[in-house]
């Protein structure tokens, strides 16, 4: 669509204003609140009506002390994808400027997006063509402070199946303990 320009004293229609809040941005689809929950999931969140979703991770509390993980795995028909056909690569960047990678090959079960321990460790994901039969691939940053040596890390993780699964929801938890907060999903709207 291409963008109009309006001019001073041209009247904005109705017409127009609804053309411009259907064709931009994000639009909201589901949400969970997993309260001192092993997992959260959310099912028939992805559709044929997009190619890309947005999801955000508001955490609150995390039961676990030490070091764990927030894992996400693909959905269908409120089934997780439990097989060995993860690819992820994660890079890791410190305050103090230090950095460091790690990876693993398709013998994953979920994808690792962040921490899962206190203090809490927001995160987002985009999800690119997870309802297609494509492999279906993740983009994803957070953030994570390490208590025991007082850092502050910038996380970024990608991802991608490696089976061409058509998947409509998906399932994020703790590695250990449970997890409290808010869970989100946006679609990115098509002009």
């Amino acid at each position: 669509m291409a963008v109009k320009t309006f001019t001073t004293g041209e009247v904005l229609t109705a017409a127009d204003t609804n053309t411009y809040l259907n064709n931009g941005g994000l639009v909201y689809i589901s949400e969970a609140n997993p309260s001192a929950a092993a997992s959260a999931s959310i099912n028939s969140c992805f559709t044929a009506t997009y190619n890309a979703y947005r999801i955000v991770w508001i955490p609150t509390a995390y039961s676990a002390t030490g070091q764990a993980q927030t894992v996400l795995r693909m959905r269908v028909s409120g089934t997780d994808n439990i097989s060995s056909n993860y690819y992820r690569a994660r890079w890791y960047y410190g305050a103090g400027g230090s950095t460091g990678t790690n990876g693993g090959a398709a013998t994953e079960t979920g994808f690792e997006l962040a921490d899962s321990n206190t203090p809490v460790h927001p995160l987002s994901v985009d999800i690119f063509s997870p309802f297609q039969t494509v492999a279906t691939a993740i983009a994803a940053k957070s953030v994570s402070w390490q208590g025991v040596n007082n850092t502050l890390y910038g996380i970024e993780t990608v991802g991608r199946m490696s089976v061409t699964t058509s998947y409509d929801g998906f399932t994020l938890y703790p590695s250990t303990g449970t997890f409290t907060g808010k869970l989100i999903v946006y679609g990115y709207r098509q002009a």
